[in-house]
């Protein structure tokens, strides 16, 4: 005759290996929101000094009007870069256009456009469009996420002067009253061409969907689609949008 005994004799180390389990995967989960916020800090920092090193850039650089363009053009022989080719002209007259024409030299509203404000020049008429799109590296593209009256426009550089202020991508349309609507993007969408900028982009779309804010190559921007940051451009006054 054995006497049987009631209820499981093992059941504390049960709750022991049970209690240790979650401890573990706490550390884990722990440890991984730590080196998450640390990342994030990290590439909020790099954005601010990016940021600000192409804001320097651009104060430092020297302009000449150009009648035709009715903008301002960068004078790309007194920056000395080796790699000068369409795609590098393509971005110094983006960059040079976004600081004089569009931002008026002003450090805060060019700081949103680097951040990836979908902007509105409020009566141009488009001219800022039809200058955008006929850029080098401007390729048609189709995505239904972003309203144009007209056909929508990805501008792609790839050169490493566009690199070094983490530039590569920016999209441009019309709104239905023809005013031009343009926005810098973190990366761009072309993958048969470029798949790892592919994926980094769909990453940037759940970032949008997230936290509600564009994202831009050198930080993000509440100015979304549905909240545009307005310029008023119904008056190219020697290559500078003013409200009249």
């Amino acid at each position: 005759y054995q006497r049987r005994v009631h209820g499981d004799p093992n059941r504390p180390k049960c709750k022991s290996r049970k209690r240790r389990r979650i401890i573990g995967i706490s550390i884990c989960v722990f440890i991984w929101l730590m080196v998450i916020i640390l990342l994030a800090v990290t590439i909020r920092l790099i954005e601010i000094d990016g940021k600000r090193y192409t804001i320097e850039f651009l104060k430092k650089a020297q302009y000449e009007y150009n009648n035709d363009t009715m903008v301002y053009d960068m004078n790309i022989s007194s920056l000395g870069i080796d790699d000068l080719n369409n795609e590098t002209i393509a971005i110094i007259d983006m960059m040079s256009g976004m600081w004089m024409t569009i931002s008026n030299q002003s450090e805060s509203i060019m700081g949103e456009l680097l951040s990836g404000a979908h902007t509105v020049t409020k009566g141009d008429e488009g001219i800022l469009y039809d200058w955008l799109k006929d850029l080098p590296g401007s390729k048609p593209r189709y995505n239904p996420m972003h309203h144009s009256s007209v056909q929508l426009y990805q501008i792609s550089i790839s050169t490493s002067f566009a690199l070094s202020f983490s530039i590569s991508a920016l999209l441009c349309g019309k709104k239905p009253d023809g005013s031009t609507w343009f926005q810098w993007e973190a990366s761009r969408m072309d993958p048969w061409h470029d798949p790892l900028s592919s994926i980094i982009h769909q990453f940037n779309w759940f970032e949008y969907l997230m936290t509600k804010k564009n994202v831009g190559p050198q930080g993000s921007s509440y100015y979304t689609e549905k909240n545009p940051l307005v310029i008023y451009c119904s008056n190219l006054v020697h290559g500078v949008c003013t409200n009249t």
